[in-house]
C-alpha cells in the first residue's frame, strides 16, 4: 500500500482538484471494474500487513462520504458489501428508504410544481432523514418533508449513474429513479428552485436558479436512453388532460385552487409510499 511520505508527493493526492476528478470517474457507469476484483487487488497490497485492519469497502465508502455529505454516515460503522457488483452499486446500497417498497399505481399523476403544491395549501419544510424519506404529513395542515439536496459539480454525474444503473438492471431498486421524477415534476421553473432554496431544501453551489432546474429536468430526460423504466414518469392522466382542455384556461382562481388541492393531494398520496404519509 502506499504510504504517507509517498502520498504527500503523489500527484494526484498532492492537486486539489484530481481527488474529485477521480470521484467522478469512479461513479461513472461505465468504469466499473467488478467488485471482487477490486478487493482481491486491495488484500494483495496488505499481505503480512496485520496494522491495517480498514477493509476495502470502508475506504471506498470513506472516500466516497468526503465527496458526499448526504450519504448516511451510519454505513461507515458496518455496510454488507456481499452481492456488491461493482463501486456504483455500493455506492447506491447505502441510500435506502425507511420503506423498500415503491408501489406501483395503475393512473399516472403530476404532482405539480411546488407553487402548485403550495396553491393547493400544502406547505413543505426541509426533512431531517435520509435524502430518499420523503413524507407526506396529512395529520391536521398537510405537510411535505424533503431532506435537503445539495447540488455542486459532482450532483449532476452522480445522479445521472445512479439511475442509468437502476435502467440497465432489476438487481437494485429503482429509488434515484423515482427521486428524480420527483424533483423533475416540483421544479418545472428557476422559480420553483427560488422557493425551495429559500426554504432551505435546496442549497446549490454550482450557480443560478436556472441553471439548477435545467440540470434537474436534463437528468430525467436521459433517464429514457436506458433500459427499462420500473418508475414511470408522472404525468396527467387522460381524464384530467380533457378536463383541463374542456376548461380551456378560462378557470377562476377559485376553481383552480380546488382542482389543484385534488390533483395534488391525491397524487402524492399515489406517488409516495403509504408508509411515508403519516396520517394514515
Amino acid at each position: 500500500g502506499i504510504s504517507w511520505d509517498e502520498a504527500e508527493t503523489d500527484p494526484i493526492f498532492r492537486s486539489r482538484c484530481q481527488l474529485p476528478m477521480l470521484m467522478l470517474d469512479l461513479i461513472k457507469l461505465e468504469n466499473q471494474l467488478p467488485f471482487f476484483i477490486l478487493e482481491k487487488l486491495f488484500d494483495l497490497t496488505h499481505t503480512g500487513n496485520k496494522s491495517f485492519s480498514h477493509t476495502f469497502t470502508y475506504l471506498a465508502l470513506y472516500f466516497y462520504a468526503s465527496f458526499n455529505p448526504s450519504m448516511p454516515k451510519s454505513c461507515l460503522t458496518y455496510h454488507d458489501s456481499r452481492g456488491i457488483v461493482h463501486l456504483l452499486e455500493l455506492f447506491h446500497s447505502v441510500y435506502k428508504p425507511k420503506v423498500n417498497r415503491c408501489p406501483r399505481n395503475d393512473r399516472r399523476s403530476s404532482i405539480g410544481s411546488i407553487r402548485d403544491i403550495r396553491l393547493a395549501d400544502i406547505s413543505f419544510k426541509r426533512g431531517q432523514r435520509n435524502l430518499l424519506d420523503i413524507i407526506y404529513n396529512q395529520t391536521g395542515q398537510a405537510v411535505l418533508e424533503i431532506p435537503q439536496l445539495l447540488i455542486d459539480y459532482s450532483t449532476g454525474p452522480l445522479l445521472r449513474n445512479l439511475v442509468a444503473l437502476e435502467q440497465s438492471t432489476r438487481s437494485v431498486n429503482p429509488y434515484f429513479t423515482s427521486y428524480v421524477i420527483f424533483f423533475a415534476e416540483l421544479v418545472n421553473s428557476p422559480q420553483d428552485v427560488e422557493i425551495l432554496r429559500r426554504g432551505n431544501v435546496i442549497v446549490s453551489l454550482i450557480g443560478n436558479d436556472e441553471e439548477v432546474a435545467t440540470l434537474l429536468s436534463n437528468i430525467r430526460k436521459e433517464r429514457d436512453r436506458y433500459g427499462h423504466a420500473d418508475a414511470e414518469p408522472i404525468g396527467l392522466t387522460e381524464e384530467e388532460k380533457v378536463e383541463d382542455e374542456d376548461n380551456d384556461g378560462g378557470l377562476k382562481s377559485g376553481h383552480m385552487k380546488t382542482k389543484t388541492t385534488a390533483v395534488a393531494g391525491s397524487s402524492i398520496d399515489r406517488f409516495i409510499p403509504d408508509q411515508f404519509i403519516e396520517g394514515k
